[in-house]
């Protein structure tokens, strides 16, 4: 079965307690995460945030990676400046244009050698609930809007993941 956001439903963890790595999901109920929070510039306390996996024996059988994902309640926070992004948000890029988040997903990937490696975009075809901007985008689309793009980057991460699989 497929859910999301189980970084966010402790009842389903393996290991209950507070996380401080990726977060190993109880085998008794056999989910596999879509997609998971996990914002690697995050320093306030209700954000540590990380990816959920399953295992298949004992392989990893499943981690997911995303390009950008929202807090815990979604992308816009209340009496937020313009753009309206929540302290907790996983933004698309960072101040120096690397995407950052993308890249601490497959960071944990590579420690993880998981069985199927999920790449998950989402809100490609409509505007997201929140209202659209590029930040907050997970489309790996090939359009050049902002000189490196996101396919340009997980194309990248995949093949250096490749080198680090055995």
């Amino acid at each position: 079965m497929i859910a999301g956001y189980l970084d966010s439903q402790p009842g389903l963890w393996a290991r209950p307690g507070v996380p401080t790595g990726p977060i190993e999901v109880a085998p008794q109920y056999g989910f596999w995460s879509i997609v998971d929070r996990l914002n690697p510039t995050c320093r306030i306390a209700l954000c540590p945030y990380f990816p959920t996996y399953s295992r298949a024996g004992p392989r990893v059988e499943n981690f997911t990676a995303s390009i950008a994902t929202a807090g815990q309640n979604g992308w816009g926070c209340p009496n937020s400046e313009q753009p309206p992004y929540c302290a907790d948000d996983a933004l698309r890029t960072n101040a120096a244009g690397s995407y950052a988040t993308f890249a601490a997903f497959m960071s944990y990937a590579g420690a993880l050698q998981p069985i199927f490696l999920i790449v998950d975009q989402f809100n490609e075809f409509g505007k997201p609930d929140e209202g659209w901007n590029a930040q907050t985008d997970d489309d790996i689309e090939p359009a050049n809007l902002w000189g490196f793009t996101a396919l340009q980057d997980v194309q990248q991460q995949i093949a250096h993941y490749r080198t680090r699989s055995p």
